[in-house]
């Protein structure tokens, strides 16, 4: 919503509410009890009105930096240079209504496309999106995808960790050179969560959304997010 739109609602509200409030008035009488229940009762309008408009905005948000971030990432899949190596972004399961199942069991994903691996292997998930964070996912699992031995010790020992590392010292290069007062990293290699919370993530970004605004955020989703896909397609796709 935009602030001439709130303005023409609380607009509205305001002069209907002060409207009933004053033939309310008129009929009961212009008593000093009356007044003082006249100005009890507008206090309480306006109150309301703000509570309204500031709790619409808050979700009208909310709701454009998620848009903003599913166009990015939808831009990013339809580039003809990834188009084959992506799918979505879209709900990890199918046949059954998002409305009625869990949060956790209805997360949308950027995809890569199945190669090796018989799931779908997550790239990033959309609903972070919504605080602005970015999550670039790059597990076992999408090794296994492009190419590698699920099997071999190494994968998982050795070549996903130096993965991780890379995707995350050049991403890490990257937003100091382009965003240098716009992120924070969530994920940072000295930090206890790396191995827990953030074990299948190779960076997670907390992009500034208040100071970026919807079309900031989204040049630097798809910007850091090609920036993670080119890294992974050079170094690790041996399909």
């Amino acid at each position: 919503m935009n602030n001439k739109k709130e303005q023409l609602i609380a607009v509205f509200f305001s002069v209907i509410g002060t409207l009933a409030i004053l033939i309310n008035l008129s009929i009961k009488g212009f008593s000093a009890e009356n007044l003082l229940d006249a100005v009890k009762d507008l206090v309480g309008l306006l109150v309301t009105v703000a509570i309204f408009l500031v709790a619409y905005s808050i979700s009208n948000k909310s709701k454009s930096f998620i848009d903003a971030g599913q166009m990015a990432l939808n831009t990013l899949r339809k580039n003809k240079k990834y188009d084959k190596f992506l799918q979505g972004p879209e709900y990890d399961k199918t046949d059954y209504n998002p409305e009625e199942t869990a949060k956790s069991q209805r997360m949308r994903y950027l995809f890569f496309k199945k190669g090796k691996y018989s799931k779908k292997v997550a790239f990033i998930p959309l609903e972070p999106l919504e605080q602005g964070i970015l999550d670039v996912r790059f597990s076992k699992a999408t090794l296994v995808s492009f190419g590698y031995a699920g099997k071999d010790p190494l994968t998982e020992k050795s070549i996903l960790p130096e993965a991780q590392k890379t995707i995350y010292t050049e991403l890490e290069k990257y937003l100091i050179s382009n965003y240098p007062d716009f992120f924070e990293i969530l994920n940072k290699t000295d930090s206890e969560n790396k191995e827990s919370k953030y074990k299948n993530s190779a960076i997670v970004i907390d992009l500034d959304e208040e100071k970026l605004k919807i079309k900031g955020l989204k040049k630097a989703i798809y910007n850091c997010t090609e920036k993670a896909l080119k890294i992974i397609l050079d170094n690790y796709n041996k399909v």
